[in-house]
């Protein structure tokens, strides 16, 4: 995860002070994030805030593509929304 946010730091041209900024981080700990296999999902709203992008479908798409089929076809009650539907805060 940490290299492609580094590479949307890369293409959106954006300055290390103002990460370290929005972030509320120094630069080494940003330097650890984007050296990170995986984030943090708080941290990784942030990035998709700063940079733009949604990180987070990235994910999404894993789940989708590894799903197991659903063994039944009747759709099961939650409190949840469905998703596409929820916004996040």
């Amino acid at each position: 995860m940490g290299s492609l946010t580094e590479q949307k730091i890369r293409e959106n041209k954006i300055e290390m002070a103002r990460i370290c900024s929005f972030m509320a981080s120094t630069e080494d700990e940003i330097k650890i994030m984007l050296s990170s296999r995986d984030l943090n999902s708080d941290v990784l709203l942030k990035w998709c805030k700063l940079l733009e992008y949604d990180f987070l479908r990235i994910y999404s798409q894993q789940l989708i593509l590894y799903a197991p089929v659903a063994a039944s076809t009747t759709e099961k009650k939650t409190g949840l929304s469905k998703i596409g539907t929820a916004r996040l805060p």
